[in-house]
């Protein structure tokens, strides 16, 4: 089945960024949007010369939007309860399933590079484009508390001293790190709480984005409270991985944050909090059966009480998720939020997590779809936008989901010259699958 074309028309189709009751003809060539034509115009000068594909939208309600972006990802953990790490074509097209065709990986990434680049080059580019901050920067052991990150099966850099920054930066930059992570939390979740890791030094904290600023590079922050994002955005952070957790900010907080962005990643720490049997029926789904990898019920049949209360947790960890939804309802609101699932984490699967991310948020009585589509495809501002983009303009790439008015899975997915359906992804997972 031909999914390249080199000239495609897509006619008499809504654009609610342009405005919402009027059709456009947008035509894309070699990849790029050459022009976008509302329907007072002529169509005759579009269909002049020859196209290859034509979606014809005049019957139906599909409108055009950007393609999805996932803000927080690490493609270097496994999802599925067995630490079985799909190949990386796989995670590619589970990505590719639901829109998303930008990836932003949060720590991670070098490890799996060289399988991604093979993928790649395999499937001539059918692959989402990739983002990554190389390794997380973190603190030391302290008090037999190691700094966040290190608790993962991946590398981190440890950083003491004004050397170790200089270090840990110079390699994410020879590992093509187009960001910097910084873990500044104690893992604390609600107030009372002891602290679960160690925490960078003030100083050494302060001087990491200078320095990275020195290579050009923003930082995304790993904060869990108020008094840590405070203290960032005092050492003049702006960009954090996660909405804060430990308390549900007041307007008087949010003065105080009105320059900074959040990923939203709810996914992240749902899968901490649920049942067995809550982890079955909520992969129990069409979408989960067409993208995951089979066999997991048999695994929830294992979790027999949630990891919360194994680890005695559970009521911080609630009142974690309470806090997150509702600053990320906030951020959202205020345009301080851009969406992320945190996929990588248990029941956080790759694409599906972002998916459910969205799910939630239409069900919030405050949340307009139109709102969150807007949400669902932009990028965290200053680390993004200089350097890649899925911007709606001509001679950019073209980057697209058509998507019925209703709904929130696209019916066509357009990435430069490519034409693809969640069909014909699904089909092609499990062609791969049966090839493993």
């Amino acid at each position: 089945m031909q999914i390249k074309y080199s000239d495609i028309l897509i006619s008499n189709v809504l654009i609610p960024l342009y405005d919402k009751n009027q059709r456009y003809h947008v035509r894309i060539k070699n990849g790029k949007i050459f022009s976008v034509t509302s329907v007072d115009q002529n169509l005759a000068a579009q269909e002049s010369t020859a196209y290859d594909m034509r979606i014809e939208c005049m019957n139906n309600s599909l409108e055009l939007w950007p393609t999805y972006v996932e803000n927080h990802a690490h493609l270097a953990l496994p999802t599925n309860f067995d630490n079985f790490l799909e190949p990386m074509e796989i995670v590619a097209l589970q990505y590719l399933y639901f829109g998303i065709t930008q990836v932003m990986d949060l720590f991670g990434y070098p490890s799996i590079s060289k399988e991604w680049d093979a993928m790649m080059e395999n499937s001539h580019g059918i692959a989402p484009t990739i983002m990554h901050c190389g390794y997380a920067l973190t603190a030391p052991t302290l008090n037999d508390k190691v700094g966040h990150g290190a608790e993962f099966p991946l590398p981190v850099y440890v950083v003491n001293n004004e050397a170790d920054i200089l270090s840990a930066l110079e390699k994410n930059v020879m590992a093509g790190a187009q960001f910097i992570k910084v873990m500044y939390t104690a893992g604390i979740e609600k107030p009372g709480d002891l602290p679960r890791f160690s925490l960078l030094q003030k100083e050494i904290f302060s001087k990491i984005l200078m320095f990275a600023k020195q290579y050009d590079l923003e930082c995304i922050v790993d904060c869990n409270t108020l008094e840590e994002v405070k203290f960032a955005v005092r050492c003049g952070y702006r960009y954090f991985a996660h909405p804060i957790r430990d308390v549900i900010l007041t307007e008087e907080d949010w003065n105080d944050l009105k320059n900074c962005y959040f990923v939203t990643t709810l996914q992240g720490l749902k899968g901490m909090v649920m049942t067995g049997n809550e982890m079955e029926q909520a992969c129990d789904t069409f979408h989960f059966h067409q993208t995951q990898l089979p066999g997991q019920e048999k695994h929830f049949a294992t979790v027999t009480m949630p990891y919360g209360i194994q680890y005695g947790m559970q009521n911080s960890r609630l009142h974690a998720l309470n806090c997150m939804r509702e600053n990320s309802i906030a951020a959202l609101l205020r345009n301080q939020c851009v969406l992320g699932s945190d996929a990588g984490n248990t029941l956080s699967y790759h694409g599906l997590g972002f998916y459910e991310e969205l799910l939630y948020f239409l069900q919030q009585k405050s949340v307009t779809r139109h709102n969150l589509l807007i949400a669902a495809t932009q990028k965290i501002p200053g680390i993004f936008e200089k350097k890649l983009t899925n911007a709606f303009s001509l001679d950019n790439e073209a980057n697209i989901n058509l998507i019925e008015s209703n709904e929130l899975l696209p019916t066509n997915i357009i990435k430069g010259d490519i034409i693809l359906t969640p069909h014909l992804i699904a089909n092609k997972i499990e062609t791969l699958r049966h090839s493993l």
